[in-house]
């Protein structure tokens, strides 16, 4: 919004607008990139614990994923709720890996993302980063983020995350 238009009022209508036209066209042009269903499911059989973890307001991240996605591939589904701050802030991904009974510290979490606010939600919460280069970033910007891994496509991802991550 304008500067001119952020009062707290302002906000909650244009965010109400907002919702109403997300809510009403997010599969419009939305769709799982080439090869990912195919790599999560392989992931998945493989014995690999995944989560989703968005910006995107909750309810419309567990609509998309399951719009496109098996319930089974992924644990948890998180959007942006009130009261966590958004990507970068780590507590999100704090969060969800608390619920995940999972230790951030033990070397087997890997944080994947497109952008560079994804290499910095991974670093701030303490976990690698793999950039994948078919995403929202270029290769140069998720390199000058600090991604320790890049994926140039589906089948790269899966060779990062065997056999270092598997465990």
């Amino acid at each position: 919004s304008p500067e001119s238009a952020r009062t707290p009022d302002q906000l909650a209508a244009t965010l109400k607008e907002f919702d109403a036209q997300y809510g009403a066209h997010m599969f419009d042009k939305t769709a799982p990139y080439p090869g990912m269903a195919d790599l999560l499911a392989r992931l998945h059989e493989k014995g690999i614990r995944m989560a989703v973890y968005s910006n995107k307001a909750d309810e419309f991240a567990g609509d998309v994923v399951a719009r496109y996605f098996a319930p089974s591939l992924f644990e948890v589904i998180r959007g942006a709720r009130p009261g966590v701050p958004t990507k970068p802030a780590p507590e999100g991904t704090r969060a969800l890996m608390a619920s995940l009974g999972v230790d951030p510290t033990a070397g087997n979490v890997l944080y994947v993302g497109d952008s560079n606010v994804d290499v910095a939600t991974a670093h701030n919460a303490g976990l690698p980063c793999c950039g994948v280069l078919w995403g929202f970033r270029t290769r140069e910007e998720l390199t000058e983020a600090g991604a320790e891994y890049l994926a140039e496509d589906t089948q790269g991802l899966e060779k990062v995350v065997f056999p270092k991550f598997s465990e």
